[in-house]
């Protein structure tokens, strides 16, 4: 377990990549399901959503089989373990971080003058862990295609687009 931390933090400090990361299905399966858990409660913890599971499920599913292709496509689908493991870990991670700020930013008020210091200080931390969060998923996807640096942005920001639109597209059927 300690080896895994070690790794993590290696990989949110951008000294390794996906490579590094055991070749483990079971890792995978457990981030995955990781992320769903993380990803519906928040739903549910922040907007009083159900945060189905499924949904969930569905939209990082459509986000994993879209790294394959690209994986395949380029001929290194043998990479799609660890870098799927090495996304959803960085996933985990900043989600939770993220949860943290929102838990010091909510409830908002109705008024912008009402927000009080703490607040303000919180919202304006969310944009650099948004950057790095991209600039992880970059970081993964450049090495894992043996890519350079703005083509796998491009790629990063299709596939967050591809999610958005699917998310949506999942909200608006279920409604």
């Amino acid at each position: 377990m300690n080896a895994w931390f070690m790794l993590a933090r290696d990989l949110l400090m951008f000294r390794r990549s996906p490579a590094d990361l055991p070749y483990s299905p079971t890792a995978l399966v457990l981030m995955f399901v990781a992320m769903i858990l993380l990803d519906a409660g928040a739903a549910r913890a922040l907007t009083g959503a159900s945060g189905d599971p499924l949904l969930v499920a569905l939209n990082n599913g459509v986000a994993l089989l879209l790294v394959h292709g690209l994986l395949r496509v380029s001929g290194k689908s043998a990479r799609f373990v660890q870098t799927a493991t090495a996304l959803l870990l960085i996933r985990v991670v900043l989600s939770a971080l993220t949860l943290g700020l929102l838990a010091g930013i909510l409830p908002m008020p109705e008024r912008p003058e009402d927000m009080r210091p703490l607040q303000a200080l919180l919202m304006a931390m969310s944009l650099p862990l948004f950057i790095w969060y991209l600039a992880l998923r970059v970081h993964v996807l450049r090495h894992a295609l043996d890519i350079v640096w703005p083509r796998a942005l491009g790629l990063v920001l299709m596939i967050a687009a591809a999610e958005f639109v699917i998310a949506l597209l999942l909200a608006q059927g279920l409604k």
